[in-house]
């Protein structure tokens, strides 16, 4: 199976995510959160709705008809056998992705790369959703409707998934117990649509809210697991550009962090939203910003020792955070 467009993207999805454990290890300290939240630096939660741009004319074929007329005719995918007839064992991605009982630890699959240890209860839920069905003999938009209809929200006559906090922790809280929150759905729907061949993967496209970007035949879609609503609705599913959606709110993000500095340069919550926004598109180097969390912590204890007004205290962070600006272009 080729994955070369998640293969470009999870390029860059992996370093959004080494940005941000970066970013909390950085020295964003409780004094500097609090001036971001104060500011309203974070908006609140939404749901995945994104801008859809038509609507569906017909679920069965996968025909979508844009605001400005236009009709595209999508199709339902490929089927797997007819694409990899030299593969006919039902959990051949599964063992690839899962170390299995017995298996040296770590365990290693055909691409050199660590396969995942979960919970033996967590393997066998999984190999019952691969043998539940005929998959290897489906097409795209079949299986992604299996997946939907054992993950999704509420969807389905057996499904009674709910969105809430898992009692206890499951490597697989929503498969294994019905409940989870909306990184939970989308992870887990990412996972079984990859253990049946199929191309998908998750992403942000709100504040606090995870949802996926899934592909049939050459089309991709992105597709919110959290929604309780059928899986081809206009505000659940809808065609994108993978890159343009896959960017859109970290862009939107940036693009609002820098309009609240230009409104007001002297905020310490807009030039602190403004550094951490740089930490993300790489212009600051990493040499630069750790050479800054010696002398930003000594002011912070100045303040703490009330030896520094807040006006100084503002003013030398700034200062600082904005000495490591457009360090690594």
């Amino acid at each position: 199976m080729k994955w070369n467009d998640t293969e470009r993207i999870k390029n860059g999805g992996k370093k959004m995510k080494q940005d941000k454990k970066t970013t909390n290890k950085s020295g964003c300290t409780a004094v500097l959160a609090a001036a971001m939240i104060a500011s309203g630096g974070f908006s609140a939660y939404a749901g995945n709705q994104g801008t859809h741009g038509g609507e569906w004319k017909d679920t069965e074929s996968l025909r979508w008809e844009w605001q400005n007329g236009e009709m595209s005719f999508y199709g339902n995918g490929s089927i797997f056998s007819e694409q990899h007839p030299e593969i006919s064992d039902p959990e051949y991605y599964l063992k690839e992705a899962v170390r299995y009982p017995g298996e040296a630890n770590p365990g290693w699959n055909m691409k050199g790369e660590p396969k995942a240890n979960y919970s033996w209860a967590s393997v066998e839920e999984l190999q019952k959703f691969v043998n539940s069905f005929d998959w290897i003999h489906l097409d795209e938009k079949t299986r992604l409707l299996y997946v939907h209809n054992r993950i999704a929200n509420g969807e389905g006559g057996f499904n009674q998934n709910h969105y809430g906090s898992p009692e206890e922790a499951k490597d697989f809280p929503v498969l294994e117990g019905g409940i989870g929150v909306c990184r939970d759905f989308a992870k887990e729907f990412q996972f079984l649509c990859q253990i049946v061949g199929l191309e998908c993967v998750t992403y942000t496209p709100e504040y606090l809210h995870d949802a996926c970007l899934v592909r049939i035949g050459t089309q991709w879609y992105a597709t919110d697991p959290t929604s309780s609503l059928p899986l081809f609705s206009n505000a659940k599913t809808y065609p994108v550009d993978f890159e343009t959606e896959f960017y859109r709110y970290e862009n939107k993000e940036r693009e609002q962090r820098r309009k609240d500095y230009e409104a007001d340069p002297d905020s310490l919550a807009n030039v602190l939203a403004l550094t951490l926004s740089m930490r993300g598109e790489g212009t600051i180097s990493e040499a630069a910003w750790e050479k800054i969390q010696a002398p930003m912590g000594q002011i912070e204890e100045q303040w703490g020792r009330q030896e520094i007004s807040r006006q100084e205290y503002e003013k030398g962070i700034i200062s600082l955070l904005k000495s490591v600006w457009g360090t690594e272009k």
